[in-house]
């Protein structure tokens, strides 16, 4: 299974990085391999990180900080947060992955919404990095997605106000919660 790859605009070159050859090593060396890979975002337009099979740009990648993979105020943090949200932020709210540049996973783009964990994921990020205005706002942009009862589903649809995937959700919960803590957090330092 790839974990992550790299594609450069210019080369051609891609390097796959597979889970299963990373955890030979124990946590160190994926811990390393991968930050060697995000290393591909700071300086150098023409790389992008991708998580893979897709070639396109994948919002998951928000997850690396939370993950101990690297601090949020990390450089390559901070880089990937804006490329991610460069890529990625739609009507207010963020796409998981581009599905017109990723046509092989089989999805529509005419029906796929906003993932809203994924924007519960930048807001996190956003707050973490410092950034609490742009935080509180993508935080309350998402959070008022919910149902009448406070339920989110999967994605959200801006356009038509629809409510898509899978209803309700428990990933988009626990993000909302999450993201919730650590504006609460970035408040109480501020």
């Amino acid at each position: 299974m790839v974990l992550a790859t790299t594609f450069s605009t210019e080369t051609g070159e891609s390097r796959l990085i597979d889970s299963f050859s990373m955890r030979r090593g124990g946590r160190e060396q994926p811990l390393q391999e991968l930050l060697r890979v995000i290393e591909g975002i700071r300086g150098r337009t023409d790389l992008k990180v991708r998580i893979a099979p897709r070639f396109a740009m994948d919002a998951a990648l928000l997850l690396i900080p939370s993950s101990g993979f690297c601090a949020y105020d990390d450089p390559r943090a901070i880089n990937t947060v804006r490329e991610v949200s460069k890529e990625l932020f739609v009507d207010g709210l963020l796409l998981r992955y581009r599905t017109d540049l990723a046509a092989a996973d089989g999805l529509s783009p005419q029906r796929e919404g906003r993932f809203l964990a994924c924007t519960f994921w930048l807001a996190e990020c956003l707050a973490q990095q410092g950034q609490l205005e742009q935080a509180r706002n993508l935080f309350d942009r998402a959070a008022a997605t919910r149902n009448d009862l406070g339920l989110f589903a999967e994605e959200f649809e801006p356009s038509s106000h629809e409510l898509l995937g899978n209803f309700p959700q428990g990933l988009t919960h626990l993000s909302h919660v999450v993201a919730a803590v650590a504006i609460c957090k970035a408040v109480d330092l501020s």
